[in-house]
Order: structure tokens, then C-alpha cells, then sequence
């Protein structure tokens, strides 16, 4: 799942990108809990067209009108909406570098610690959370 929201412990301004969403392979654990984030604001969903038009009532056809429409009264309006897009891309590859550092950190602390010590560790962690950390790598193809 950090694949998709660059961490598990979300913090302010985290954002799921709704075109991708339902291709995602995320245990049922890993969207249920997505699903209460969503729910309670601690994860922004950005949806795409079609998300957006199911969740209005409304069609895809129609969006896009509207939002010609708006860009012909604002010709601002895309300029905003690429600085918007840009602006979440570089947000996202920020994060991305972050949970790399952190990655970094702890394949460090695992080298430079012994079996026993590692075996303790996966067992405080639990087995079962690191075998769905396992099943999701293996699973991402």
C-alpha cells in the first residue's frame, strides 16, 4: 500500500489518486483501513471523471462541459489546474523520497542486526504483518 499512499501512517494532505485506485492489489485489511481514512479526511481522494460523475449523479460528458466552460470564462483556470497537477506531482515524488530514506534506514538497522534479534523483532512486529507485507510484494508484479 506505500505504493499508493506513500505511507501508512497518513499525515495531513495525503492524497489517493481515484484513476488508478480500483487496480490497485491491496489486502482487504489494507482497504478497509484506506476506506476509514477516506472516510474521516486523513486521506484526500482526488477522483477521476468518471468517479466524480457516479458520485453526482451526474455524466462523464457533463463534467468535461463544465469544465471547458469554466476554462473559456477563466482562461486561468488551466493554468491553475497544471500548477495544481504539478504541484501534487512534486508532492508525491517528495514522499516518495521520504519513505525511500526510511526504507534506507531500516534495511540498515536490519543488516547490522543479528538473527536472534531480527527473529525478535518480526515477532514483536507480527508474523502475520510481515507475511502480508511479503504477499503484497509479491503480488505487485
Amino acid at each position: 500500500m506505500n505504493t499508493l499512499l506513500k505511507s501508512s501512517a497518513h499525515g495531513n494532505g495525503v492524497a489517493v489518486n481515484g484513476r488508478g485506485l480500483a487496480h490497485r492489489k491491496m489486502s482487504v485489511e489494507e482497504r478497509i483501513r484506506l476506506a476509514a481514512d477516506l472516510a474521516v479526511g486523513q486521506v484526500r481522494l482526488e477522483p477521476s471523471l468518471a468517479q466524480a460523475a457516479e458520485l453526482c449523479g451526474v455524466t462523464t460528458p457533463q463534467i468535461r462541459q463544465e469544465l471547458k466552460a469554466r476554462a473559456e470564462e477563466q482562461p486561468d483556470f488551466l493554468t491553475l489546474l497544471v500548477e495544481g497537477t504539478a504541484q501534487a506531482l512534486a508532492d508525491q515524488q517528495a514522499e516518495a523520497e521520504h519513505a525511500n530514506e526510511e526504507a534506507d534506514q531500516l534495511i540498515a538497522a536490519w543488516n547490522a542486526t543479528p538473527p536472534e534479534a531480527r527473529e525478535a523483532a518480526v515477532c514483536a512486529v507480527g508474523v502475520d504483518h510481515v507475511l502480508d507485507v511479503i504477499g503484497a510484494i509479491l503480488g505487485a508484479d
